[in-house]
C-alpha cells in the first residue's frame, strides 16, 4: 500500500494511515504537540497485532527526554474514547497518540484508564511537509551483524539470562515468605496473560484466587478458567507434590514431555502451544528457585536442564519482529535461543540502546 500523507486520509482508511506512519517519514522530526510538549520519533516501532495499540515499543524523545511506549493512531481525535480506549488497560502503554487531522474541541485530552494524560500529536497538513525522515537511523546489528555462528551462542546465553532472571524472581518472593505453592499459581497464571493482558503475580494470595478478573479479555478469561478447572482437578495430590514428583519422575530426558502432559485435561482451552510458554516462564524457574531454596540439589539440576534443552516454543509477535530485525532467514531453534531473542529486545532493541547492545560485531574491534 503506497503510503500516502495524512492529510489525504482523513475520510479514507486507518490502514493507509499505519503504512505512512511505517515508512518512517515522521523520524527525526522535532513536532508540537496539542498539550505544549515537543516530540522527535526515533523509531516508529513494531506493528501491533489484532488486539492492543497500533504500534509497539516505539522511541521517542520527549522534551528532550527518551521515552518507549506504544503509538495509537487515529483518523479523528475522537476516536480514542469513541474506541473505549481511554477504559482498555490494554492502551495504558501508549505513549503518543497521533491523530492526522480533523476537528479538535477545546479541551480535548487523550487519557489512559490509570488516568495519565497521553501526549496528543496532530498532524494535519504538517504531514505533508515530510516527505522523508530527517535523520536516517542505522542500525549496527544490520550493518555490522554478528556472524551467524556467533548470533546462534550468542542468543542462548541471553536465552539463558533470561531464565536466570525468573529464578531469582521466583526465589526473592520465597525468600520473603510467600507460600510456595503461592507464588508458582501466581506466575503460572501470569505467563498463562502473557502477551494478551499484563497481569502480574500476586504470591500473598491464597491458591484458590484464580478467577479471572474483569477487566481482561475472553481468551484469557478463558485460559484461567480452565486453569482453575485443571487444579480442581488435581484434589488427590498437592500442587508442589504433583509438580516436583513429575520432574523428578524419570530424569530430564523425557522431563518435558512429562510436564506438559499435565495441561492435557485442559484441552484446546490453553493447548499444548500456551502450555509449553507457561513452563518455561513460569513453571521451570520456580521449581529450580525452590530446589535451591529447600535445598533439592536433584531438583533444581533437572529443572534446569529440562529447561535448557527445552525445543523451540510458538513464535509470537515479538520473535517475528525480532527475527526479521536480525535478517535471520527463521526463528532460531530451541526455546533458549528463541528466549535469547525475547532477553536482547528486552534489554537493548526495545529502546534501541545501539552501543550498549552486544548484537553486532562492532562491539567486537573495539
Amino acid at each position: 500500500m503506497k503510503a500516502r500523507s495524512p492529510h489525504t486520509l482523513r475520510g479514507g482508511s486507518e490502514a493507509a494511515f499505519a503504512a505512512w506512519w511505517a515508512s518512517g517519514r515522521i523520524v527525526g522530526h522535532d513536532l508540537p504537540t496539542h498539550d505544549g510538549h515537543t516530540v522527535r520519533v526515533l523509531f516508529t516501532g513494531r506493528t501491533g497485532g489484532n488486539v492492543g495499540p497500533d504500534f509497539r515499543d516505539a522511541v521517542l524523545m520527549l522534551d528532550g527526554t527518551r521515552v518507549v511506549g506504544d503509538v495509537e493512531l487515529h483518523l479523528r481525535a475522537a476516536n480514542w474514547d469513541g474506541h473505549h480506549h481511554g477504559s482498555d488497560p490494554r492502551y495504558d502503554g501508549v505513549a503518543l497518540h497521533v491523530v492526522a487531522g480533523g476537528a479538535l474541541p477545546v479541551g480535548t485530552q487523550t487519557v489512559a484508564s490509570s488516568g495519565r494524560s497521553i501526549p496528543l500529536l496532530m498532524l494535519g497538513d504538517i504531514a505533508g511537509r515530510l516527505t522523508a525522515p530527517a535523520i536516517a537511523p542505522v542500525w549496527p546489528c544490520q550493518s555490522v551483524p554478528l556472524a551467524p555462528a556467533d548470533l546462534q551462542m550468542a542468543l542462548r546465553t541471553w536465552g539463558q539470562a533470561r531464565f536466570a532472571a525468573r529464578v531469582a524472581q521466583a526465589h526473592a518472593e520465597l525468600l520473603a515468605g510467600h507460600p510456595p505453592e503461592a507464588v508458582v499459581l501466581g506466575q503460572m497464571r501470569a505467563a498463562l496473560a502473557y502477551g494478551r493482558q499484563a497481569l502480574r503475580p500476586h504470591p500473598a494470595r491464597t491458591t484458590t484466587a484464580l478467577a479471572p478478573s474483569p477487566l481482561v479479555d475472553r481468551l484469557t478469561a478463558t485460559r484461567l478458567r480452565a486453569f482453575g478447572d485443571l487444579l480442581g482437578g488435581w484434589h488427590e495430590l498437592p500442587v508442589l507434590a504433583r509438580l516436583c514428583g513429575t520432574t523428578l519422575a524419570g530424569g530430564p530426558a523425557q522431563g518435558w514431555e512429562r510436564l506438559l502432559a499435565l495441561f492435557a485435561p485442559t484441552g484446546r482451552a490453553i493447548g499444548p502451544r500456551r502450555a509449553a510458554i507457561v513452563l518455561w516462564n513460569a513453571t521451570l524457574p520456580f521449581l529450580v528457585a525452590y530446589g535451591r531454596h529447600c535445598g533439592n540439589g536433584a531438583l533444581a539440576a533437572t529443572a534446569e536442564t529440562i529447561a535448557v534443552g527445552a525445543p523451540d516454543l510458538p513464535a509470537n509477535g515479538l520473535t517475528r519482529a525480532m527475527t526479521q530485525w536480525l535478517g535471520l532467514p527463521q526463528p532460531p531453534r530451541g526455546a533458549l535461543a528463541q528466549q535469547g531473542l525475547h532477553h536482547l529486545h528486552a534489554h537493548w532493541c526495545r529502546a534501541k540502546l545501539c552501543a550498549a547492545c552486544p548484537a553486532h560485531a562492532s562491539l567486537l574491534s573495539t
